[in-house]
């Protein structure tokens, strides 16, 4: 028998001169259809706080591909930050294969998902592009949604925070008008509107979205958290989510929700999109909205991808 490789460390460092947007998001890609083909297994998140300090687990097992891999994503909860550490196992062997920093990997992967989401859900050729937050993930998402599509404009929206800064690095590095708006201004004049804040109550009133619109919500994964109203998820012919089990108890939008709207939500596995199995078309005036509470699947996905580029000439043991 081989002898596995022995486990190694990989730095947040590493991670961002090895993938970049286009790595993350095939194998996003394959993950979403090997969870539609039954072929991976999501671990749903659990959270153990006392005396103000949180500890986080989520993961997933992956049996596709030639590199079958399980692994774990840990990290801590304090004052509002995080530091997230994914453990890599052989799903044939057992054998631990490496310890990844994983804080470049999850804001890298979470773009990804939402240009994923993009692509079967979004109109075609969006005009104009709404971002709420100046964060590290709004800046994430703009960075990938402007490689990605070619916007007219984009508005920024962010009261608490560096709105002119984002909207400024948008003109100076994209060559794309930019400026800072009102919620409500963005609102009614964006088709692509991304959420990226830790907003406890909804960001607009969604019944100024336009028809046609598409609305990506991945600020938060609390259940007491959301971005979105009652009456956009009303309005919605389709809400996409990654895991309908993780985003049904960990969705604020979702888990608030009146009762009544609740329980006819349009909810859709993405990786059932990805497969073609729902019944579900995008028509022109859909509303259509993605609410991300980021799953373990995606992080041992793109972990997974990290390592076999990393040792190429190292096979796992069987």
């Amino acid at each position: 028998m081989t002898a596995a490789p022995p486990p190694r460390f990989i730095s947040d460092d590493l991670v961002r001169a090895t993938l970049g947007l286009s790595d993350a998001y095939s194998a996003m890609e394959l993950a979403f259809r090997s969870h539609g083909l039954k072929q991976a297994v999501n671990l749903l998140r659990t959270r153990t706080s006392i005396a103000g300090a949180t500890l986080s687990t989520m993961g997933a097992v992956l049996l596709d591909g030639t590199m079958p891999m399980m692994g774990v994503k840990s990290y801590p909860t304090l004052g509002g930050q995080f530091n997230f550490v994914i453990s890599l196992f052989c799903a044939r062997t057992g054998a631990a294969l490496a310890m990844v920093q994983g804080n470049a990997l999850t804001e890298l992967r979470t773009a990804a998902v939402t240009l994923l989401a993009a692509r079967h859900m979004a109109p075609r050729r969006p005009q104009r592009l709404a971002v709420f937050g100046s964060g590290a993930q709004a800046r994430a998402h703009t960075r990938a949604l402007l490689y990605w599509y070619r916007f007219e404009e984009v508005l920024v929206v962010d009261p608490h925070g560096d709105a002119s800064g984002l909207a400024a690095t948008v003109t100076q590095e994209h060559g794309i008008a930019a400026q800072v708006a009102a919620a409500s201004e963005a609102v009614c004049r964006a088709d692509f509107i991304v959420t990226a804040t830790r907003s406890k109550t909804p960001l607009f009133d969604g019944a100024l979205v336009r028809p046609g619109s598409f609305v990506a919500a991945i600020g938060s994964s609390k259940p007491d958290c959301r971005e979105l109203d009652d009456c956009l998820l009303a309005r919605a012919a389709c809400i996409g989510v990654e895991d309908p089990a993780q985003a049904c108890a960990e969705a604020g939008e979702l888990v608030m929700a009146d009762a009544r709207i609740r329980q006819g939500l349009p909810i859709l596995a993405l990786g059932d999109m990805v497969v073609g199995t729902t019944t579900w078309k995008r028509a022109e005036q859909d509303i259509t909205i993605y609410k991300s509470v980021g799953i373990g699947l995606e992080d041992i996905a793109l972990a997974r991808m990290l390592y076999e580029r990393l040792t190429p000439a190292m096979p796992v043991a069987d």
